[in-house]
């Protein structure tokens, strides 16, 4: 049985599970349209202005879906099995990004690299997830900006066609994906060949995080107050910082040219979330405010945007670096792991007033949230370690021991000493010439290399290609058991800071996690011992009628619940163990007066005191309804009064 169209969100095509309704008569799925509101202020339908506080849930709505999937269990889990297979998909994209042949860099969208699920080309022959080309095209009608591509930043216009093909096609794939291993041939077999791709990004990291998606709220509220740690990349200028980021990331989002280097400080905030196209924001520092609007940006060219900013910020202020604003791009997805990443412009050392700002800034940067920073050292290969001057900041920070060196540029060696130099380097030894060790990281050798771009290939097609190359580059210069010792390649320098990564997450996260769940346990206790009182008033003052009502109320409930229970045992016992105990005393003791020569009674108080001692140690009796009183339970004795005279009578003779 197919879901009704009305059970879907008309922007997202999926079946709604917190359906809102609109002024206008017209019901979406909460978070897809106040997405929408955020990025465009209007109803999608009518064009009308359109707030969040307007939106009012849709019970009726909501109840209808509901029935239908409880009374359809083959729909329910078809629906649940394809989001699964899709979060898997999106998983593997993330983790490694698909070869530009293969079938899956038709299903993800160039915005923001997630799949596909409510396909439209655009005029610009590309197709794009709905909310996420709607959003470009809002945000260019609000700026009174010319509408351009996000792919070729051509000229374009705003009709958008849908492609429900492609849809069921991502759909078939997803599907043959969850159920089983895919027929020779077919678009599963090739994702399967694609997961052998032998490098990562990353999104690899992500597999910490992977449980989180299937446990309860307590855990992502911990993730949500973590602090990630933060990756900071310092160097000196033009050694390739830039590029050594955006292959960890697999994200063409960074300046990179030779005309043009890093002129503002560059934050990138990854956070789980639904994936959204990434957003970028100039921010002045001093004064601690948002300069201009948050910009979307495509995630395949964002690096346009991003160096147009920069050309921003530089054009209002005099010199070659800014020390008083940075840039910050926010990247949200569920399969890519919590961090920050700081891209910060190079070290210089002329003139004196450049020396003194990018110093400055290496300073400040490397300072902030010490605790949970790990730092990457980018120094070329062909100059050496001791020459670095970020070094210098890193063994003055103290921070070496969260610090992996990576040496750029090895594709402009030439001669064999500096292959030499470089092989000392990478063992780490403090005897190599010119070494700064490294301990417990160390370096890692890389080819920063350009491939020349093919005709209409994407930039991150051509870090893939980059990334498929490099390894066999370095076993051809003869650093191949370099590269198989893991210390050559953006692959093992992602592996040095998944490491770094790792170590954070144990220090950091696993302990908060912890407390967080003890607090969890403690209330559910708190929660289970209130179970049977009175409920609470409220906030009730001390010494108040009500008070005094309420612990009135509890003392009635406590006796109701337990005076017949303790009477039952009081009886039970009296009839048990102290009627044995009433008769063993009754035999132990003489009942009649007698006279005992004085050297025969201390015989004679012994043998009484050894048989009233072993009557009442006796084993506690078992009564027909399985009740085991032991025999260290207390009562009162009063009640026995030939049990008391006798003790009078004994204690006087």
């Amino acid at each position: 049985m197919e879901v009704p169209d009305a059970f879907r969100d008309p922007l997202l095509l999926e079946v709604m599970r917190d359906p809102v309704v609109t002024p206008s008569g017209h019901t979406y799925e909460r978070a897809c349209i106040e997405e929408w509101i955020e990025g465009h202020g209007t109803c999608p339908m009518t064009r009308a202005p359109l707030r969040a506080a307007d939106l009012v849930p849709n019970r009726d709505m909501g109840e209808a879906i509901q029935q239908f999937l409880a009374a359809n269990d083959a729909v329910q889990e078809r629906i649940d099995g394809i989001e699964k297979a899709r979060r898997e998909l999106q998983r593997r994209v993330d983790a490694t990004p698909a070869a530009p042949q293969s079938p899956l860099a038709r299903f993800t969208c160039p915005m923001d690299g997630s799949v596909l699920r409510n396909p439209v080309r655009a005029e610009d022959g590309s197709v794009y997830e709905r909310r996420n080309i709607s959003r470009w095209i809002a945000e260019h009608m609000r700026d009174g900006a010319a509408l351009v591509s996000p792919i070729t930043r051509e000229p374009m216009g705003d009709a958008l066609a849908p492609d429900p093909a492609l849809r069921q096609e991502i759909e078939r794939f997803a599907a043959k994906l969850h159920s089983a291993p895919a027929a020779e041939g077919d678009a599963a077999a090739d994702a399967f060949e694609f997961d052998s791709t032998p490098f990562e990004s990353i999104g690899a990291l992500n597999r910490i995080f992977l449980t989180m998606d299937r446990t309860s709220d307590v855990l992502q509220e911990v993730l949500a107050g973590w602090q990630p740690p933060r990756v900071v990349i310092v160097g000196n200028q033009s050694e390739g910082k830039s590029t050594i980021l955006e292959r960890l990331c697999m994200m063409p989002l960074f300046p990179r040219s030779k005309a043009i280097c890093t002129r503002v400080p560059v934050k990138i905030d990854v956070r789980r979330g639904e994936p959204r196209p990434p957003t970028l924001e100039i921010w002045d520092t001093k004064k601690g405010a948002q300069v201009g609007r948050t910009r979307t940006i495509p995630l395949a060219s964002g690096d346009v945007d991003i160096r147009a900013a920069m050309g921003e910020v530089m054009a209002a202020q005099q010199g070659a670096v800014s020390a008083d604003h940075e840039l910050r791009i926010r990247i949200v997805s569920p399969t890519l792991p919590p961090m920050n990443l700081v891209d910060l412009p190079g070290l210089v050392d002329y003139p004196e007033d450049l020396r003194e700002r990018t110093h400055g800034l290496v300073r400040q940067y490397m300072a902030e949230h010490r605790e949970e920073s790990v730092y990457i050292v980018v120094t070329r290969a062909d100059s050496s370690p001791r020459k670095c001057a970020a070094m210098r900041h890193v063994e003055a920070l103290g921070v070496t021991n969260r610090t992996v060196g990576c040496l750029t540029f090895c594709d402009r060696l030439d001669a064999d000493e500096d292959f030499e130099l470089v092989r000392g380097w990478l063992s780490n030894s403090p005897h190599a010439p010119d070494a700064v060790p490294l301990e417990p990281h160390g370096y890692v050798a890389t080819m920063n290399k350009e491939l020349r771009a093919r005709g209409g290939e994407s930039n991150l097609s051509r870090l893939v290609r980059q990334a498929e190359s490099e390894p066999g580059w370095f076993d051809g210069e003869g650093l191949g058991a370099e590269r198989a010792g893991g210390r050559a390649t953006a692959q093992a320098l992602l592996d040095r800071v998944g490491k770094m990564y790792r170590d954070h997450v144990l220090r950091t996260f696993v302990p908060k996690t912890i407390g967080r769940l003890v607090q969890e346990l403690l209330q559910c206790e708190r929660q289970r011992e209130g179970l049977g009182l009175p409920e609470s008033p409220g906030d009730v003052a001390a010494g108040s009628e009500l008070l005094v009502a309420l612990r009135r109320g509890a003392a009635d409930r406590a006796r109701t619940l337990l005076c017949g229970l303790f009477d039952r045992a009081v009886a039970e016992y009296m009839a048990g163990p102290l009627a044995e105990l009433q008769r063993a005393l009754d035999e132990a003791i003489p009942t009649s007066s007698s006279t005992v020569a004085v050297q025969e009674v201390g015989a004679l108080l012994t043998g009484m005191v050894r048989r009233a001692s072993a009557a009442s140690a006796g084993p506690s009796t078992t009564h027909a309804d399985n009740t085991k009183w032991p025999t260290t339970t207390t009562t009162t004795f009063r009640s026995s009064s030939t049990w008391a005279s006798r003790c009078r009578t004994s204690s006087r003779r």
